[in-house]
Parts: C-alpha cells; sequence; structure tokens
C-alpha cells in the first residue's frame, strides 16, 4: 500500500475520538494543543479529565507518552488518570474512508495508570469496553477518601450550626419525619451542600443559572437570596435535586441561615475543586455514616465497584437473547428495580449497564444520552423507607444527564411503621400480600420526581431485574431484646402492643414462604425478589455470607436451586475486603440467578466466582466483568470433581480469582467456600470417603466417612443445660469433688492438648428433671466453633464425666460395649484434631469471619467425619497407642498446620497406623496442610504459615 493511503497515528486519534464521541456519547476531542503538549484525546468527564495516548502495535513508547501526561493542567483540571493504548497494526493499512467503521469493531489493549503511581491490569476489548473503562476512571483512592474526609467533616461543621438554633433544627426534622438530633442535623447540611454542588456545577456550563456566592450579601449568605436561586432553578427543572434542600432552607430564618449556608458553600466549593463531586459514592458514603442506626436497620451500602460487578453479570448481553440492546425504544420497555434502594447505588449501576449494552449494540452514530430519559423515567424504579435516601438516589440519576428534561422519576418512598389505628406497614416488604403498596414520599406529601405531586399507592411491579443489597435486621440483633425492627418504627419503650403487632404482621407476612426470620430480612427480600421478577427475568443480591451455609437459609436456597438458573455466585477472599458494603466487616457474597420460563427443568448447579482480589475500584470491577463473562462462556471444572482447581481468571497476565461450577440445593453451596478450588475439591472427595494423592491423578486410599449423628449421639445445646431454658445452674471454675463436672466454652490458653480438665460443675434446677441432660454426658468433647488462626484442638477427652457447654458438645459413641466405645471415642477424637478432620469442619461449618469456623447442633451432627464403626480391632488398638504418645503434645493452632511438628505428626500416624494408608496417602495429607495453610479463610489476618 502506498504511504498516502495509510493511516497515520494522528488521523487514527481522530477517528477514534469520533468513535468515541458518536457512539459512546464521551466528549472526546484528538490531537488538541495543551500548552507545549499534545495528548492523543482528550476526554472531558463531568468533573475531571483523562488522557488517552494511542500507538500502533508493537506501541513500545505508548506507556511512557502516557505517564508524561500525568499532573499536566487542562481547562483547569489536572489529570490524575491516563491510558495507554495499543492498536492492532492491521489498523494503519485501514483506508480513511473506513478507518471509522474499522475502529469500532477493531480489538484494542490498553492499560489505565494514575496520578498516585497504581496502575490497572493490562486489559483488551472494544472501543465500547475502552469508552466506559476511561469513563469509569477514579481519582486515586487517597483523593476519593480525602474528599469524602472533607465533606464529612463540613457536614458535622454545618450540623453543628444547625444544632445550635433548636427552634430550626425542630422544623427541619419534621421534613424528615424524625425527632430533632445530630443526625437530621447532619443529614440537612448533607443535602443542603449536595445541592450546593450541583447549582455551581450548572452556573458553570450555562449563564442563566447563578453561581452559589451569588447569595452573600453584605459579607453573610442569605436564605432568601439562595431560595431566590433555586426558585428560578425549579422554574426549569432539577425536582430532585433541589426540592428538599428548599424545603430545608425555607425552615431557616436569615440569622439562623447565615452560618450554616457559609459552611456548607465553603465545602462545596472545596470538592469543586477537587474535581471528585461527581462521584455518586462520595455523597453516598457520607450518607452511610450519618444514618447512625444503620447496623440496627442494617443499611449498609453496597460499593461502587461491586455494584459494578453485579450490575454487570446480570445484564451481559449475550444472556438477554430476547432483548435488542441497539433498540432504545425495546429498551425502554425494560424494568430494573431495587426495593431498597439506599442512595441508588445499585440502580446507577443498573442504569449504566443498560447505556453500556446500548452504546455496544449500535452499528451507526447517536446521542447515548437520549436514552437517558427513558431510562429514569421508564426503566429505573427504586424504592426505600427512608426519604432522605431516595433524595440521594434522585439527585444521582438526574444528574446523570443534568440537561435532560423528563416528566417523573419512578422513585418511592415508601411508608413504614404503625398506623393511628394500628395497621403495620413493611414498606416494599408489603408486596408479599398485597397488589399495591403505600407511599409517602415526604412529610408534605410531595413526590420525589421532576414535578410533585400527591402520595399514592404504588402497584406491584413486574420486573426484567430485581437487583438489591437487602437489608440484614433480624429477631434477636438488638441484643436479644424481641424483635430489632421495633427500634426502627420509633416505638415508645415498652409498646408491648405494637412490638406485637409488627411481629404478627411480619410472621404473616412470611407464612408460607422460605423465609426465615433466624436469617434477617436479607431472607425476606430474597422472597419479594422471587415475587417481583418475571419469568426470564434475573434477580442480582448482595446477600451476607451466611446464606450460602447457615441453616436458616436452606429455604431460600432450595428455592433459588429449584426456581432458577444460579449463574454467578461471587465470593471474595481477599482477606482486607470480604464485604460487597462500605463500612461494614460483614462478609457477603454476590448472588445472580435466572427465573426459569414456563417448564424449564432447573439445573441445580451453578457458577461460583472466588476471587483473590477484591475490585477496588471501577476499572478493576469492569475488567472483572468482562473477565468472568469471557470464562462463563466456556466449560467450567467442577467443583465436586477431581482436585485440579478451578478455571483461572486472568487480568493483564494477573490472577484475580477462579470460577468452577458446582451443585445448589438445600445444603450448603460449598464450592464457594475456598479461594482455591482444589482444596474444595480434595473436601469434597474426603467427604464420600476418598482421599486423593497430592497430584489429583487417582486415589490414595478409601476412608470410611458417615454423618456424625450416624456415629455418635451429639450432647445438648448449651441453652438445654443453663440458662432459662436449662436443667442446670452453672458455675466456672474446676472442683474434682463436683458431682455434675462441665467443660465451659474453649480458651486457647487452656485448651492446648487433646486431654483436659473440667473447668466448671454444674447444679441441678430443684423444679427440672435433669436426668436425660446429664445421661447425655460423656468424656469425649468436640467444639462446634473453631477460630483456625488461634484454637489448637477441636475435640478433647476429660478424665471424668462431663457435659460440654458454651460452644461444646459432648460426643457419645453409639455402641453397647463401654471399652469398644471408649477406643471409638479416643479414635475420634484424634481424627477431628487432625488436619482431615479440621478440613471437613471447615468445609462444612459457617464462616462469615476470617480464621473461623461456627455453626451449632445440627452442623455437628451433619459433619462429615470418620466412621468408627468400621474401624477394626487392630485399627483400635493402634489409636490406643497413638493416643498414649500424644495426648499430653502441645499443639500449635490450626493455621499453623503446615510448621506444627505435633500436628504433621498426629497426620501420619492417623493415616498410617490407624487407617493402614501408605506414603501416597501421607504426601497428600501433606499437600492438604500447606493448602489449608495458605487460605485466608483458615489463617484470618495473621498470613499464611507454610514452611
Amino acid at each position: 500500500m502506498r504511504d498516502a493511503d495509510r493511516s497515520h497515528e494522528a488521523i487514527i486519534n481522530d477517528a477514534l475520538a469520533r468513535v468515541m464521541r458518536g457512539r459512546l456519547g464521551l466528549d472526546a476531542v484528538a490531537e488538541t494543543l495543551r500548552g507545549r503538549a499534545r495528548p492523543d484525546i482528550v476526554v472531558r468527564l463531568e468533573d475531571r479529565v483523562v488522557v488517552v495516548e494511542t500507538e500502533v502495535e508493537p506501541a513500545l513508547t505508548v506507556e511512557a507518552d502516557a505517564l508524561s501526561r500525568l499532573g499536566m493542567e487542562i481547562d483547569g483540571l489536572v489529570v490524575q488518570n491516563v491510558f495507554a493504548v495499543s492498536v492492532p497494526g492491521q489498523i494503519r493499512s485501514t483506508g480513511q474512508r473506513h478507518l471509522y467503521e474499522r475502529l469500532g469493531s477493531a480489538t484494542l489493549e490498553w492499560q489505565e495508570w494514575r496520578s498516585d503511581g497504581t496502575s490497572g491490569p493490562k486489559l483488551s476489548g472494544g472501543v465500547s469496553e475502552l469508552g466506559r473503562a476511561v469513563a469509569a476512571a477514579s481519582p486515586p483512592t487517597g483523593d476519593l477518601d480525602a474528599a469524602v474526609e472533607i465533606l464529612d467533616g463540613g457536614v458535622r461543621r454545618s450540623g453543628s450550626q444547625l444544632r445550635r438554633a433548636p427552634g430550626a433544627l425542630a422544623r427541619v426534622s419534621r421534613i424528615f419525619g424524625v425527632e430533632p438530633s445530630e443526625e437530621s442535623a447532619n443529614m440537612a447540611a448533607l443535602i443542603i451542600t449536595n445541592a450546593m454542588v450541583f447549582q455551581d456545577r450548572l452556573a458553570s456550563s450555562e449563564a442563566r443559572y447563578q453561581p452559589v456566592g451569588a447569595a452573600m450579601r453584605s459579607g453573610r449568605f442569605s436564605s432568601v437570596s439562595l431560595l431566590q436561586a433555586w426558585d428560578s432553578i425549579l422554574n426549569v427543572d432539577y425536582y430532585p435535586i433541589f426540592s428538599m434542600a428548599r424545603d430545608i432552607v425555607a425552615e431557616f430564618s436569615e440569622v439562623e441561615a447565615a452560618g450554616v449556608l457559609e459552611e456548607c458553600a465553603r465545602t462545596a466549593s472545596e470538592l469543586l475543586g477537587m474535581g471528585a463531586v461527581g462521584r455518586h459514592d462520595v455523597a453516598g458514603r457520607i450518607f452511610n455514616k450519618l444514618v447512625s442506626d444503620r447496623k440496627l436497620l442494617a443499611a449498609y451500602y453496597t460499593s461502587i465497584p461491586a455494584s459494578i460487578l453485579l450490575a454487570g453479570l446480570a445484564l451481559y448481553p449475550a444472556r438477554w437473547p430476547g432483548v435488542d440492546w441497539s433498540d432504545a425504544e425495546a429498551l425502554s420497555e425494560l424494568l430494573a428495580i431495587d426495593p431498597a434502594c439506599g442512595t441508588g447505588t445499585l440502580l446507577m449501576a443498573a442504569y449504566r449497564q443498560i447505556a453500556q449494552n446500548y452504546a455496544a449494540g449500535r452499528s451507526g452514530d447517536g446521542d447515548v444520552s437520549s436514552l437517558h430519559k427513558s431510562l429514569v423515567e421508564r426503566v429505573v424504579m427504586g424504592t426505600d423507607v427512608v426519604q432522605a435516601a431516595i433524595h440521594m438516589t434522585a439527585a444521582t440519576l438526574a444528574a446523570m444527564s443534568p440537561f435532560v428534561r423528563f416528566e417523573r422519576m419512578q422513585l418511592h418512598t415508601l411508608k413504614l411503621g404503625v398506623e393511628p389505628g394500628g395497621g403495620v406497614l413493611l414498606g416494599s416488604l408489603d408486596w408479599l400480600e398485597a397488589p399495591e403498596v403505600q407511599s409517602s414520599f415526604s412529610a408534605t406529601e410531595e413526590q420525589i420526581g421532576a414535578v410533585s405531586g400527591e402520595g399514592s399507592l404504588v402497584p406491584i411491579p413486574r420486573a426484567d431485574l430485581v437487583i438489591s443489597n437487602p437489608p440484614y435486621t433480624r429477631r434477636g440483633s438488638d441484643g436479644g431484646r424481641g424483635e430489632a425492627i421495633t427500634r426502627v418504627f420509633a416505638l415508645s419503650e415498652g409498646d408491648e402492643d405494637s412490638e406485637k403487632a409488627i411481629r404478627d404482621h411480619t410472621s404473616a407476612l412470611l407464612r408460607g414462604t422460605p423465609a426465615n426470620q433466624m436469617a434477617g430480612h436479607a431472607s425476606s427480600f430474597t422472597v419479594l425478589a422471587d415475587r417481583l421478577v418475571k419469568r426470564g427475568g434475573r434477580i442480582a443480591l448482595v446477600l451476607p455470607v451466611t446464606a450460602l451455609s447457615g441453616e436458616s437459609w436452606r429455604g431460600i436456597r432450595e428455592t433459588l436451586a429449584s426456581r432458577y438458573e444460579v449463574e454467578f455466585v461471587v465470593s471474595s477472599h481477599d482477606p482486607d475486603m470480604r464485604s460487597m458494603s462500605y463500612d461494614t466487616g460483614i462478609a457477603e457474597t454476590l448472588i445472580v440467578a435466572r427465573r426459569l420460563g414456563e417448564g424449564e427443568s432447573a439445573p441445580r448447579r451453578g457458577r461460583f466466582v472466588n476471587l483473590w482480589r477484591g475490585a477496588r475500584l471501577e476499572t478493576d470491577a469492569l475488567a472483572l466483568v468482562s473477565a468472568v463473562n469471557a470464562a462463563a462462556s466456556l466449560p467450567s471444572l467442577s467443583s465436586d470433581g477431581p482436585p485440579v482447581g478451578g478455571s483461572p481468571l486472568m487480568l493483564g497476565g494477573e490472577q484475580w480469582g477462579e470460577m468452577v461450577e458446582g451443585p445448589v440445593g438445600e445444603s450448603a453451596w460449598k464450592a464457594a467456600r475456598w479461594k482455591r478450588a482444589l482444596i474444595g475439591q480434595f473436601a469434597a472427595a474426603l467427604e464420600r470417603g476418598e482421599l486423593w494423592t497430592a497430584d489429583g491423578t487417582g486415589l490414595a486410599g478409601p476412608i470410611p466417612i458417615a454423618a456424625m449423628a450416624e456415629v455418635c449421639n451429639v450432647g445438648p445445646s448449651d441453652r438445654q443445660i443453663v440458662g432459662s431454658l436449662g436443667r442446670f445452674e452453672g458455675y466456672h471454675g474446676y472442683d474434682e469433688q463436683a458431682q455434675f463436672p462441665a467443660l465451659w466454652r474453649h480458651r486457647e490458653i487452656t485448651h492446648q492438648r487433646m486431654i483436659s480438665e473440667s473447668n466448671a460443675w454444674l447444679i441441678p434446677k430443684p423444679d427440672k428433671d435433669h436426668t436425660l441432660t446429664w445421661a447425655q454426658s460423656g468424656t469425649l468433647h468436640i467444639t462446634r466453633d473453631v477460630q483456625y488462626d488461634s484454637q489448637r484442638i477441636m475435640a478433647t477427652r476429660t478424665n471424668v464425666r462431663a457435659i460440654g457447654v458454651r460452644a461444646w458438645h459432648t460426643l457419645t459413641v453409639f455402641d453397647d460395649d463401654p471399652i469398644i466405645r471408649s477406643r471409638r471415642e479416643t479414635v475420634l477424637a484424634l481424627w477431628c484434631n487432625s488436619t482431615l478432620g479440621m478440613l471437613l469442619h471447615a468445609n462444612h461449618s459457617n464462616r462469615a469471619q476470617e480464621g473461623r469456623g461456627t455453626g451449632n447442633k445440627g452442623m455437628l451432627e451433619s459433619l462429615r467425619t470418620l466412621d468408627v464403626r468400621e474401624l477394626s480391632a487392630w485399627q483400635l488398638e493402634a489409636a490406643q497407642e497413638i493416643w498414649r504418645d500424644m495426648e499430653s503434645r502441645r499443639f500449635e493452632s490450626f493455621h499453623r498446620c503446615a510448621v506444627d511438628p505435633a500436628r504433621v505428626e498426629l497426620d501420619e500416624c492417623v493415616v498410617r497406623d490407624v487407617l493402614g494408608l501408605g506414603d501416597e496417602a501421607v504426601g497428600a495429607v501433606g499437600r492438604l496442610r500447606g493448602l489449608l495453610a495458605g487460605d485466608p479463610s483458615v489463617h484470618g489476618g495473621k498470613g499464611a504459615v507454610v514452611g
């Protein structure tokens, strides 16, 4: 080809910028002189600029060129994010007439670099994927944290000013429907600051709007002038942003307003100068802090990266064959709802993913923002019981395309409370039995929307997508004082009638459903999601990780397994990031499931994504979405197959996690338990009675395995022994003369050996029959809760008959011969303290916290264990010899199993001398010790100790 026909890089850059403008709606300009520099492409976002440097393969200098742009100033903003993009070599040979079309379908490679020295993974994809990554480019984490601190500090100072005017605070608090408090003062300040930020952004783009500073009069802020400015804006649009803020400021006198408004304006100005105010998570994270009862409400708010990951998996176009993503009119018929939307994080993620699908699906140009009107008015729907949260959601949606007019928004504040006539309303949960629910919108019955309206009844929606992070409030979560949700209703102390009405109404709503109040309202909202979603639609939920294994979640798991195709279960095994929500240490999981169509059979298997690294930035999440969706299009390895590991999730040459497919049903979904699928595969085989060789190529030997309840009696739980329901009064301390000795709590300092003394005693209650309870005493005791990173033994034997209390349960092997029974119990004690016993416990227990496995009596009864009934006399005799040698040996904590000489010796003795297996089995257990010691769920925050 002649050189004249070749497309040089300046021409390629211009064409790429045109593709970004025409198909993606980005404000992208190529080859514009900026001082002495000429960046290849400059993308102007709402509050920042991003530079894209391109180079045709082999692109040897593109990274250096991109890095040189960091820190430069463009349009008064400092460049904090750059993208180094490698363009396929064949693009250069494309004629200019076809260059635009060719770039639109080309596969590019890129890497993001940030001003704090961090970088994203090396990625590849089309222009639409590159464009979304550019649009999602985050300021350095430190800058975001600084912005959060600035907003937090400013809000609290403004709130403090408001509290100095108790009359104004009382009037403002009535808008929120709460009593005057620090929280209501801070919430008012946040809403005012949010409106001021948006006002100055409007004023910077359109001369008809006044900036916030124009409200200054004689050196002080005037509430009258500010309200006039806001009224002029409301006459055009932007009701969601300014309506509630106006209501608040209108309650101030000029004297009361001055200090509050001055502090709010100072904070807004500082945030605007930082270039971080357009980001929803800044205001959203502050909102989270302000909800002082959020632990009670369990109103934790989904992180932005987690929301992008969840929406990206739920709305992947290839899994919606009936939707034409290139047709804006067809997309307007979709409905995505969050029935507990909070500040709208998940709705925003769904909104952006739909817009991305639309941009990627089109072959021609067009204004992407034209989709905004139908998305806001028809597609995205949110409900919540917190009025201020709905305000934040409305403001964020409006800010997506601030110059697009719309008529309404599908955002509703639903009624929550006990009505004067005694009726109880539970917000969106009332849809479980009613075809419509009551909305309150605000204290003045104004609808949050583009124009004001009256509060009304909201009919039950039929959604294509239900995406939600449900509240986790559960019975007993308020220190055991009845139904925790009663606190949310602002009931008077001792209002037993109202508390009973709430309990009765909640029970009535959940009667006949798989929801369990002990699992919390997250299970209730899962049932609600099932009610709201259409056949063929999807639910996408953020749930506590206990949903995957907790006994109270069995009904929910069975519902998902029998009525849905479980497409993804995403769990994070990043020790620093197991939660998907801000401001909580609760381990959480993302579940995406498709409601089965008429006559469609449930596959009862699902894909499990186990992340090694959590997504901390939006671009990380986008990259993970691409990696997971790509892996899902290929056959997956099985969690219950041979121990070969999972399918790796690779981002830029680094492994971020694994994917496996595994069984789902009412039992625990164990494929999500381990960072490495390899451990789960070894465990699944062991539960079947198979010990595989270290390399996973064959069997090292059979091992008899059975459920604990088949082998022995699991003694009573502690509430059956002591407390109001118990048969005894309990006392701590050793007493060798005690008639009824007990083993009370597991203590790391004391329980370091497999032999223990009793450390408590019991006195029968005169009015209770204690004989049946005491009949379950014995000399073998197992703890249901194991802190793997500190505890050293799982089972112990006492020299005298005792009964386990508080986490200890006494085990009595089924056999009439006391000698045989004692010998079998000795074997069981050795097994439970071995690495194989530890593996089965960790694979079966609840693991909401790193380094810990918990459960209850039911968990122990179903725990798979060595079937000691199948052992011969020589095996029992060998166990006695091992016990005599090792009963007083001191063990290290389980997470140090790979380097603990006592554990290593015990493992070898159990494998060789009791099970009668050879070197291959010993090697397999050695491999397992290293794997377990390296898993975060075992070593917790203490780090791996593998030798």
